[in-house]
């Protein structure tokens, strides 16, 4: 919701290799996308380990996002490489070896990747309400529907 996102279900229950999971409702007929939704995705993807840093520290930290990491740094490659969406007005199509990819992009990358984990970590610091309502209530329901995560953002206002 931070980001203008709207998650369609929410869970904290284990599927596969997913530790909890966030579906989030595309918008009808779009079929490019922006610096801006790469950017978003990035940082909703390293929202998990924010909370984690917000909520237990650096210590509290766990290895349940390490499917988020590697989304976020697949989107990141993307950006940069692929689409040549960044200050690089060329593009690799390899972004799945580092080796192949300039270091200069490689810097890029994870620059991109440190600026959206603060912006994570700045969303939910400055709305630690809704991260408090939202978990309490994964907590106590396991799963949130669309509706039900609006409710509960809806009751804090």
């Amino acid at each position: 919701y931070l980001l203008g996102n709207h998650p369609s279900f929410v869970t904290i229950v284990s599927r596969g290799s997913f530790f909890g999971y966030t579906s989030i409702d595309q918008q009808e007929g779009k079929v490019d996308n922006t610096k801006r939704d790469f950017l978003n995705r990035i940082c909703m993807s390293l929202a998990g380990r924010a909370a984690e840093v917000i909520v237990f520290g650096e210590q509290g930290i766990n290895t349940g996002i390490g499917g988020d990491i590697k989304q976020a740094t697949y989107e990141a490659k993307a950006l940069v490489c692929y689409y040549g969406m960044d200050k690089y007005l060329y593009t690799t199509r390899a972004i799945e070896n580092d080796e192949s990819i300039p270091p200069a992009m490689l810097e890029r990358i994870d620059a991109i990747l440190h600026e959206q984990y603060e912006r994570a970590l700045k969303l939910l610091s400055d709305n630690r309400d809704k991260l408090e309502a939202l978990s309490q209530a994964l907590i106590k329901k396991k799963s949130l529907t669309a509706d039900e995560c609006e409710k509960i953002i809806a009751n804090l206002k």
